[in-house]
C-alpha cells in the first residue's frame, strides 16, 4: 500500500488512434482516489452529531478498502482516541507503522501470538478463558496486558453471555497482569431489541463498579448507533463506514442526519477503442450485439480488482465529464464502454466510481442495482490497487 502522499495523476500519454491498443505500462491499470478531506469532514459531522464523543475508529478490513495505515494516521492526526482492527495481523501492521494510538484487536489469536500482543501494546478483546494467556505472557514480561472484555448481549456472535458478564469481569479484575482497558457490547441494531441490548450492558457494567471494579472505557455505537441511538453512546463511540461517508444503511440515507461525503473515487484509463459493425458482438457468450455501427472502448479494469457489477444495463462510467453506458459482462480485467461519440481517446480517465462535471457514480448507484451491500462492495476493492490520497493540507 501506497504511504500517505498528495494525490499524483497519471499523465495522458496523447495517443488518439481509434485502433491503437495499448498496454496498461503505456496507459496505467485501475486506482484508487481517496479525498482526506471528506474523511476529515465526516469526523467533525460525528463529533457534531454527539457531542465530541471519544471515537474509536473502526479501520479492519483495510479502512473499508481505503486504505489501513494511510486513514489511520489521519484518523490520529484528527484526533480519534484510537482504532480498532478485525484481525490481529491488521494490528500489528498499524504498530509496526508508527501508530501510537491505542489499537484494539477484536479478532482472535493463538497462544504463540499472546506475547506479540503485548509487548507490542496491542489491546485485545477477550471473553473466555484465552485471557489467560495474555496474563501468562505479561507476567513473564513484566508488564499488563490490556484488555477489552465484550459482552454478548443478545448479537449471538462472540462474548460472554450478558449472564455470566459480572463474573467474569471480577476474575479479570483480579489478575495481577491485565488491565481492564474497555468492556464493550455490539448493537444487533434492531431498535426494539436494541433496547433490552443497552439495559443489559448497563446493567452488568453498573453492578461492576458498584463492586469496585475499573471496567475501563464503556462502548457500544457502531455506525448505525451513533447516527440512531444516542443510549448506546457510553463512554466512547465506534464508528467505521461513516467515517468515509456512506450511511450504515439506506434508511440513514434517507434521512441524511449528517452531512457525510464519500472519500473513494475509483478510476482506470482507456485502452483500446474500436469501431463494431452492427451484427456484430462483444463479450463472452455474444452477450452484447451491435444494432447499428458502434465505437466500443476497453478500460483496464475488472471484478479482479473488486468491480464486480452484474448489471451492466445499468452501469456507467464518465469520461471527459460525459456519461456513457457499459455493455458486456465485467470481466476479470476489463470493462467495456459505448462511447457512441468521437471525444474519447486512448488514456483518457475513466471514473466508475467519483464525479466530474455534473456527472457522478456513487456505490450506492452500483449496488443499488446488484445484491450486495456496500460494506461488501467496498471491502472487495483489491488491496493491491493503488491508492492515491489527496492530503489534508492541499
Amino acid at each position: 500500500m501506497k504511504e500517505l502522499l498528495p494525490l499524483r495523476f497519471f499523465a495522458q500519454n496523447g495517443l488518439d488512434s481509434n485502433e491503437y491498443c495499448c498496454s496498461s505500462h503505456d496507459i496505467g491499470e485501475a486506482w484508487i482516489e481517496i479525498n482526506l478531506a471528506c474523511i476529515e469532514n465526516n469526523i467533525a459531522e460525528i463529533n457534531k452529531f454527539t457531542g465530541n464523543k471519544p471515537i474509536l475508529a473502526v479501520v479492519k478490513n483495510n479502512s473499508y478498502g481505503h486504505g489501513m495505515v494511510a486513514i489511520a494516521k489521519t484518523l490520529v492526526k484528527l484526533g480519534v482516541f484510537g482504532v480498532c482492527t478485525g484481525k490481529l495481523s491488521e494490528a500489528l501492521e498499524l504498530r509496526n507503522s508508527g501508530l501510537e494510538c491505542p489499537i484494539l484487536n477484536l479478532g482472535p489469536f493463538t497462544p504463540q501470538e499472546a506475547e506479540l500482543i503485548v509487548s507490542k501494546k496491542i489491546s485485545q478483546s477477550v471473553f473466555n478463558q484465552k485471557v489467560d494467556l495474555l496474563a501468562q505472557a505479561a507476567k513473564k514480561m513484566g508488564m499488563k496486558a490490556k484488555v477489552h472484555i465484550k459482552i454478548d448481549t443478545g448479537l449471538g456472535r462472540v462474548g460472554i453471555r450478558h449472564e455470566n458478564a459480572l463474573a467474569f469481569l471480577e476474575k479479570i479484575s483480579e489478575m495481577e497482569n491485565i488491565k481492564i482497558e474497555g468492556t464493550f457490547t455490539t448493537m444487533t441494531e434492531a431498535p426494539d431489541f436494541d433496547i433490552i441490548q443497552i439495559k443489559r450492558f448497563s446493567e452488568v457494567c453498573e453492578k461492576a463498579e458498584r463492586k469496585g471494579i475499573l471496567i475501563g472505557l464503556r462502548h457500544a455505537a457502531a455506525s448505525g448507533s451513533v447516527l440512531n441511538n444516542a443510549d448506546a453512546y457510553f463512554d466512547m463511540i465506534r464508528p467505521g463506514i461513516s467515517i468515509f461517508g456512506f450511511y450504515p444503511n439506506p434508511e440513514e440515507l434517507t434521512k441524511r442526519r449528517i452531512d457525510l461525503k464519500p472519500a473513494l473515487s475509483l478510476k482506470t484509463r482507456v485502452s483500446c477503442i474500436k469501431q463494431v459493425k452492427a451484427g456484430e458482438s462483444i463479450s463472452y457468450r455474444r452477450v452484447y450485439v451491435a444494432q447499428t455501427t458502434e465505437t466500443i472502448a476497453t478500460a483496464s479494469i475488472g471484478y479482479s480488482d473488486g468491480f464486480y457489477v452484474d448489471n451492466t444495463k445499468e452501469a456507467r462510467a464518465i469520461i471527459n465529464g460525459r456519461l456513457y453506458p457499459l455493455a458486456g459482462f465485467v470481466t476479470s480485467n476489463q470493462v467495456l464502454i459505448r462511447i457512441m461519440d468521437d471525444t474519447v481517446h486512448l488514456g483518457d480517465e475513466v471514473i466508475l466510481i467519483g464525479s466530474e462535471g455534473v456527472h457522478s457514480i456513487t456505490v450506492e448507484q452500483i449496488i443499488s442495482h446488484e445484491n450486495i451491500s456496500h460494506y461488501r462492495f467496498l471491502t472487495n476493492l483489491n488491496p493491491q490497487l493503488p491508492r492515491y490520497y489527496k492530503s489534508l493540507s492541499d
